[in-house]
């Protein structure tokens, strides 16, 4: 099984063997990362070198692999990345920040997010996208935007209900936490949190069970978002600001968030989630060799920071 990490793609997996191939996505493209030994792990080849990837989802009904880019639209190989295509028909935005894909009523559907923030599906693994429009109707969207220039909010993260497939989640930056109980036709926001909200990560066990990193640290809602408690807050000695957060799929009291020190330095950390302020620091990317869990960075892997001219960089 090959694993993709990528800053809005998918962070978890499960499985029944060892993977042996990991891409990761970078500025400047993805980097192919396969294992040589037991721990020994190297760069072999680099993929869409032009492209500053920002999503990566493997689609398993159809073997497909979805790659989204940041003004780059999104991208589709079937074959290891030898040959891509463009799949953008129906998109009307190109700057993709998001990709997740689920069983929804027995058939796959695909979800992309984009800036400005705007919500797409498509049924036929890409090759038709609708839009979602009522993402754009809740009360929060007239505040919805981003700190510096261009000043535009976008979808940054997306995820579902373990159980439920209708159930969809999107996490706009900066803007809200937003919910759809009926697969995106439809949106309710989830107050209660910072608006700076950049991911959820549900319990795949307990779905009322959710966690949220924001611009002003950690919230879990053990209700489904009815309430929340902010469990770490800015500033703070194991929070910093996190940006990304995964569930150990077979150990879920294990979380490990991405955080963002001092405005220059990614560090990412685990915690127990059920011990408030236990919390061990490591900063390097790691493969883990449990099976089921994969999570954290390799090198400079697509996290955009825009300057003050509007362009983006990469801490």
């Amino acid at each position: 099984m090959t694993l993709g990490l990528s800053h809005g793609g998918t962070t978890i997996y499960s499985s029944t063997s060892r993977s042996n191939e990991v891409w990761v996505g970078t500025k400047e493209g993805i980097a192919v990362i396969e294992r040589g030994g037991a721990n020994d792990w190297h760069v072999t080849r680099r993929l869409l070198q032009d492209k500053h990837i920002s999503a990566i989802v493997t689609e398993p009904e159809s073997g497909l692999t979805f790659v989204g880019a940041f003004h780059g639209s999104v991208q589709v190989t079937g074959d290891g990345g030898k040959t891509w295509e463009i799949r953008n028909g129906g998109l009307t935005e190109d700057d993709v920040y998001s990709l997740a894909s689920v069983r929804r009523n027995g058939h796959a559907r695909l979800y992309l997010g984009t800036e400005p923030a705007h919500i797409f599906c498509s049924d036929d693994f890409g090759l038709h996208w609708r839009e979602l429009p009522r993402l754009r109707s809740v009360p929060s969207v007239p505040k919805w935007k981003f700190p510096v220039p261009p000043h535009i909010a976008h979808t940054k993260h997306i995820t579902f209900d373990p159980r439920d497939g209708n159930t969809v989640y999107a996490c706009i930056e900066v803007g809200a936490l937003l919910r759809s109980r009926d697969g995106g036709e439809t949106w309710e926001q989830i107050d209660g949190v910072y608006e700076d909200v950049h991911r959820l990560a549900i319990h795949p066990q307990d779905p009322k069970r959710l966690y949220v990193v924001t611009g002003h640290g950690l919230y879990v809602s053990s209700d489904g978002g009815a309430s929340f408690e902010q469990w770490v807050a800015r500033p703070s000695p194991i929070a910093g600001y996190p940006d990304g957060i995964v569930i150990h799929p077979r150990k879920p009291r294990h979380l490990d968030e991405n955080t963002l020190r001092g405005g220059k330095n990614l560090a990412q950390q685990r915690r127990r989630a059920d011990l408030g302020d236990a919390a061990e620091r490591f900063t390097r990317a790691h493969a883990s060799q449990h099976r089921s869990f994969v999570s954290g960075r390799l090198g400079r892997v697509g996290f955009p920071v825009r300057r003050n001219d509007g362009r983006r960089r990469l801490l």
